[in-house]
């Protein structure tokens, strides 16, 4: 019988397999008792890897604690700076300066908005860069723990294939070393005759 090679089976187990080999390697296991007892070890391997939990990792918030900070300064200084102003302003200041600085205030605000936004966005890809690093080293880690896994097994399997080839070939030998005895035994009876004083 053609059993299916391990790297046709790796996909398989990972969910990975396109419909059409799912389907025949799915036919295979019911007809084929050894690889589907090897497949079902492999699967309770696969699960005691899933259960097995890894530490949950720290929240990175400290990213954004400075950047909130620096903006509750900004804010809070030109809230100061706007109370001050329109308490020791003149009464009589002319309406074009006060346009002046509003427009001076809503670039100074836009400017830090802008800022605010660039180093939230940094932050953000920087984190989303550690995440999916440190999900792309556990993945890899997981794969390399099911191969070894596998050749742990196919060393084990080929062991006892040999050994039992060992054995077949032993008793093959120990067989026809007893045909051999059986048929010199029968051939030196079919030659023996009875002495004639004893008929």
């Amino acid at each position: 019988m053609n059993h299916p090679k391990h790297e046709e089976w790796v996909p398989y187990l990972f969910g990975e397999a396109n419909s059409f080999d799912r389907r025949q390697l799915q036919e295979h296991l019911q007809s084929c008792g050894e690889c589907r007892d090897e497949i079902e070890a492999w699967q309770r391997s696969l699960g005691r890897l899933n259960a097995w939990k890894l530490p949950r990792a720290e929240k990175r918030r400290e990213a954004f604690t400075p950047v909130l900070r620096w903006a509750m300064a900004a804010a809070l200084v030109l809230g100061l700076g706007f109370g001050l102003g329109r308490s020791s302003a003149p009464a009589g200041v002319p309406a074009g300066a006060l346009l002046q600085v509003q427009h001076q205030m809503s670039n100074s605000l836009a400017a830090l908005e802008a800022r605010l936004t660039n180093a939230t966005e940094i932050s953000s890809r920087e984190l989303l860069q550690g995440v999916t690093q440190a999900l792309d080293q556990a993945r890899t880690q997981d794969r390399q723990a099911v191969l070894a896994l596998f050749r742990e097994l196919e060393e084990r399997h080929t062991a006892t294939y040999v050994a039992l080839r060992k054995d077949l070939e032993t008793l093959a030998s120990l067989t026809d070393d007893e045909i051999r005895q059986a048929r010199l035994k029968l051939i030196e009876l079919a030659g023996y005759e009875v002495p004639k004083a004893a008929q």
